[in-house]
């Protein structure tokens, strides 16, 4: 049988290697990648990332921070701040990065613009083998990979800066400042495809936002009755329900290949609303908007809507935690409300 990564790009499989801790084999291929085209930041910020294991970090930091800009000039705020976080790892000053990031992306920014996407990574090229790296190992192997990243580090930035960047749900919705706080408190988690991220019925603690990679989210996995519900790739939030609700979670959520995600934990989030309720209120209300919107999409009553419809609906909703024994309903009442059931289950009696 065929494996899902038999056609990745030569950058996901560095990354893949790193997976399987085939670290050397990994250093080989990133710059392999540099040699061919001397601007992948991809290649670059995986080659530092593999310095930063073997404990090399001068040099390794320095171009964790050029990528971090690049990324955000590119306007992708994940693989920003992955990359600073990964700087900050290798002793860069992580809260200027990351501040850099909050004044693009956050509330009241100048370069933020509706309907705007990221641009694209480079196209895949095959690097070929490296004659010069090839028979490299250990010491000598990271000692090129830090040459590597000096050419990286002098060469032109093929990004222009100050253009426009999208303005992304939740994030843009915060000031920089309280943008900052929340980007501190997200933590890097790298998956291989199969594992899974989230598993139905259990509690929910963490929420993801997909960096690279894909996931899929799946109704009762491994059974006759499995259902894939959504492919989620790089900038989807996944999981954000667990973060107001305590609903055992829905589905399942399992990497198709492997995936790199940034974490923000209940147990982080709580702490940093009680510090910036700013951060609270905007996080309750984007989670309590995606839940309806996806409750008002998925529910047959409400199928033949234009969606513009929908959108005012929506509206109209407001968020109602009901307790076990509870009567919403009662028989031959005149005047109620509409429910729309977000989690749990309800029973009706007739007399």
């Amino acid at each position: 049988m065929t494996s899902i990564n038999a056609g990745i790009s030569p950058v996901d499989r560095v990354f893949q290697l790193r997976l399987e801790k085939k670290a050397e084999e990994a250093g080989r291929l990133a710059m392999a990648i540099l040699r061919t085209d001397p601007h992948h930041h991809e290649a670059a910020l995986f080659l530092a990332q593999l310095l930063v294991d073997q404990g090399r970090g001068a040099v390794a930091g320095m171009a964790l921070a050029r990528v971090s800009e690049a990324f955000l000039q590119r306007g992708d705020l994940p693989s920003a701040t992955v990359a600073a976080k990964l700087a900050g790892a290798a002793d860069e000053d992580v809260r200027t990065l990351l501040s850099e990031i909050a004044k693009a992306f956050g509330k009241g920014s100048p370069r933020l613009q509706d309907g705007t996407s990221p641009s694209p990574p480079p196209l895949p090229k095959d690097p070929g083998a490296d004659p010069a790296v090839a028979k490299l190992s250990g010491t000598s192997l990271w000692d090129q990979a830090e040459k590597v990243l000096g050419l990286f580090l002098q060469g032109d930035d093929s990004m222009p800066s100050g253009g426009a960047v999208p303005s992304l749900p939740l994030f843009s919705s915060l000031a920089p400042q309280e943008l900052v706080a929340l980007l501190d408190v997200l933590e890097i988690r790298d998956v291989g495809e199969g594992v899974f991220a989230i598993r139905q019925g259990e509690a929910g603690e963490n929420a993801f936002v997909v960096v690279r990679g894909m996931l899929k989210a799946v109704r009762d996995a491994g059974t006759a009755q499995e259902t894939v519900l959504a492919a989620l790739g790089p900038g989807a939030i996944v999981g954000e329900m667990a973060l107001v609700s305590e609903a055992p979670r829905a589905a399942s959520v399992i990497a198709v290949e492997g995936t790199r995600l940034l974490v923000a934990s209940r147990h982080h989030l709580e702490t940093l609303a009680g510090k910036i309720p700013a951060i609270g209120r905007e996080l309750g209300g984007f989670c309590h908007g995606r839940m309806l919107s996806n409750l008002v999409r998925s529910s047959p009553l409400f199928a033949k809507l234009a969606a513009d419809e929908q959108q005012d609906l929506i509206t109209h909703f407001v968020t109602r935690s009901i307790g076990a024994g509870e009567v919403l309903i009662h028989h031959g009442s005149e005047k109620g409300n509409l429910y729309l059931l977000a989690s749990g289950a309800v029973q009706v009696l007739g007399r």
